[in-house]
C-alpha cells in the first residue's frame, strides 16, 4: 500500500470516524441525561398537581388553589407531550447503536492498515467502508455541535472563540431552564401561602 493512500485512511480514521464515534458517544449521554430529568420532572410536576389537589381538598376557600390545580395540571400535561415528543431514551439509544456500527468500522479499517500489501484491491475496500460510514450516518440523526465540542474539550483540543462561547452558552442555558422548571412551583406556591 502505497504512503498516500496510508495517511489518506489513518486521516479518515482519526478525522472522520473517530470523531464521529465520539461524538455519538456524547450525544448518546447528553440523552440519556435529558431522559432522567425530564422523568424527574414529569414526577416532579405530578406530585406538585396532587399536592395542590388535597391542598383544595382541605382549604374552605380554596377557588386560588384551584386555579393553580388547573394550571398544574395544564402544565403537566404539556410537558409530558413535549417531553414525549423529544423521544431522549429513543435517540440515546440510536446514537449507541451508531457508535457501536462507527466503533466496527474503524477497526475494519485498522485491519486494512496492518494488512499493509500493495493488493490494489485495497482502494475498493477502503471505498467500501467510506461508503458504510456514510450508511451508518443516515440511521441516525446527526449529533449536535455542542457534542462534538464537547469531545474536542475532554481531548484537549483547542476550539475557537465562537465554538468555546457556544458550548459554555448552550450548558448554562441548559442548567437554568432546568433551575426554572424546578423552582417555577415552588415560587408560585411561597407567593400563594404569603399572600393567601
Amino acid at each position: 500500500m502505497n504512503s498516500d493512500l496510508q495517511d489518506e485512511i489513518k486521516n479518515f480514521i482519526n478525522h472522520r470516524v473517530w470523531m464521529t464515534k465520539k461524538s455519538r458517544m456524547e450525544a448518546e449521554s447528553r440523552m440519556n441525561k435529558n431522559n432522567v430529568f425530564s422523568q424527574f420532572l414529569v414526577n416532579y410536576y405530578t406530585f406538585i398537581v396532587l399536592a395542590f389537589s388535597i391542598l383544595s381538598l382541605i382549604e374552605k376557600n380554596s377557588d386560588i388553589i384551584a386555579i393553580m390545580t388547573v394550571i398544574a395540571s395544564v402544565g403537566l400535561f404539556g410537558t409530558t407531550l413535549f417531553l414525549t415528543s423529544m423521544a431522549y431514551r429513543e435517540k440515546a439509544i440510536q446514537y449507541k447503536e451508531s457508535y457501536l456500527s462507527l466503533n466496527e468500522l474503524e477497526s475494519d479499517l485498522r485491519h486494512i492498515l496492518r494488512e499493509n500489501n500493495d493488493d490494489p484491491e485495497v482502494i475498493t475496500q477502503f471505498q467500501k467502508l467510506e461508503k458504510k460510514y456514510n450508511e451508518i450516518l443516515a440511521k441516525t440523526d446527526n449529533h449536535s455541535e455542542v457534542d462534538f465540542n464537547r469531545v474536542q474539550l475532554k481531548h484537549g483540543a483547542k476550539l475557537n472563540k465562537d465554538n468555546y462561547l457556544n458550548y459554555y452558552r448552550h450548558k448554562s442555558i441548559t442548567i437554568s431552564f432546568q433551575i426554572i422548571l424546578i423552582l417555577l412551583p415552588l415560587a408560585l406556591t411561597i407567593l400563594y401561602l404569603r399572600y393567601k
